[in-house]
């Protein structure tokens, strides 16, 4: 039986955590063998974002890619006793990358996810490989595997679905034919057919994750992340002090969809479905004992602060003051459909409909124009949803009192607000939280 442990790009930004890692696996005692899931290293797949905007916008990329190429062999060059070989496999993928992006932005009618899916994809195939070779030169009895030999999905780009019976199968074959201690492999990848890559959805390694586990009946999932575990806030955006050491599976889907990014919201309906639990675990203090997922809950209410940031506030309002109806919702929420737009939120008053969506340029605008000539549309950008479950009157009462208030909905347990949004490295301070 093997386990899963997932490392996210937040951990493995350079060679001395590259180094930890290995550490990790040294300090593991229970004997059983291991699904390595790793993440692009550190803001590699913001960089090959950057490359794919600039090739797109017909400007010079190879600066760019250098200097992502150079930093992965500045790492070989520390973590592998022998980096000659790995340095050469980096280089090879520096050429691939020049040289499928160049024939992709060649044929026209490509689409810009399609493209996407094809280049950011070796964010993971880079760091797996430099994880792969660290162990294998240290001496364990480690296999590689390209999850675009066993992840199936639909061609749907940059959000595969997940062909769950051939992924299974392919994933069992694989196992049982390795016999290696340990596996490495990549997460946010899968393939349509093996005939082009396919990605998951933006920070899907936690998904890949739960792929893997599910499919091998796994004991557990272990999710390595740079946190103590799951926390009543984000310490990007605030000071949380409380540590959850439970959470049901329910619990954390709910706080998925309100917006917590210690999890990706795909992660864990199969788990769930097979009872398999999670851990989150701390990367640098790998003897706490974190977050455990399962159906087991909490049940105790503590103040939990989760932010939305890049949302956009459209209300369309009827013309002649005609009440909403239920036709003026079903025009409103067909093209909310066809144009895949994100919903977050709604409110209604007499003659009016108010969305909460993640902005995205094209789509909001696009929603916006599609509307106008039914109904009066005013929008505002640029704003986050702050969302407060268990909240207290004096965490409602600090907020109102620093942030203007666009929008506000509370019911017995969760507060939502809607605010401008926080500036880069921007802190809500909210005094409750650190009491808890």
């Amino acid at each position: 039986m093997a386990r899963v442990f997932k490392f996210g790009g937040g951990c493995l930004k350079d060679a001395s955590e590259i180094k930890r890692l290995i550490d990790i696996l040294a300090a593991e005692s229970e004997p059983s063998r291991l699904v390595l899931v790793i993440s692009a290293l550190g803001k590699t797949t913001n960089s090959l974002e950057e490359i794919i905007k600039l090739g797109f916008e017909g400007k010079d990329f190879s600066s760019a890619l250098e200097a992502l190429i150079k930093d992965h062999c500045s790492i070989a060059k520390e973590v592998c006793k022998e980096s000659e070989h790995v340095i050469r496999k980096i280089a090879d993928i520096d050429l691939e990358i020049k040289t499928n992006l160049k024939e992709l932005l060649d044929q026209k009618g490509k689409k810009y996810d399609f493209v996407y899916d094809q280049i950011v994809s070796y964010g993971e195939i880079l760091s797996s490989i430099l994880v792969f070779h660290a162990l294998d030169q240290e001496g364990y009895k480690v296999d590689f595997l390209d999850a675009k030999e066993v992840v199936f999905t639909n061609a749907r780009n940059r959000n595969g679905g997940v062909l769950w019976e051939k992924t299974q199968q392919a994933i069992l074959d694989f196992m049982e034919e390795s016999e290696k201690d340990i596996v490495v492999t990549q997460g946010f990848i899968g393939t349509f057919e093996k005939e082009f890559t396919t990605t998951l959805g933006r920070e899907g390694s936690d998904f890949s994750g739960a792929i893997f586990a599910s499919s091998l009946d796994a004991p557990s999932l272990t999710i390595w992340k740079d946190v103590p575990g799951i926390m009543n806030g984000d310490p990007k955006i605030c000071n949380p002090k409380y540590v959850f050491p439970f959470l049901s599976y329910f619990e954390t889907s709910e706080l998925t969809y309100y917006g917590a990014k210690v999890i990706h919201p795909k992660t864990i309906k199969p788990l769930a479905n097979k009872k398999i639990p999670i851990h989150v675990r701390s990367f640098y203090d790998p003897h706490a004992s974190g977050t455990i997922i399962s159906e087991k809950g909490l049940h105790e209410e503590v103040p939990t602060l989760i932010l939305k940031k890049n949302q956009a506030l459209i209300s369309f309002t009827t013309k002649n003051f005609e009440f909403i109806k239920s036709y003026h919702l079903e025009l409103i929420f067909s093209e909310v459909q066809n144009l895949a737009v994100a919903i977050n939120l709604t409110q209604s008053s007499a003659i009016s409909f108010s969305v909460v969506a993640d902005f995205d340029e094209k789509k909001t605008i696009n929603l916006i124009n599609s509307l106008d000539g039914d109904f009066h549309c005013k929008y505002n950008f640029d704003l986050s949803l702050l969302t407060i479950k268990n909240y207290t009157d004096s965490i409602i009462s600090q907020i109102e009192g620093s942030h203007e208030v666009l929008l506000k909905q509370q019911t017995r347990n969760t507060c939502r607000v809607l605010i401008e949004d926080l500036r880069e490295d921007e802190k809500i301070n909210i005094d409750v939280l650190e009491n808890q």
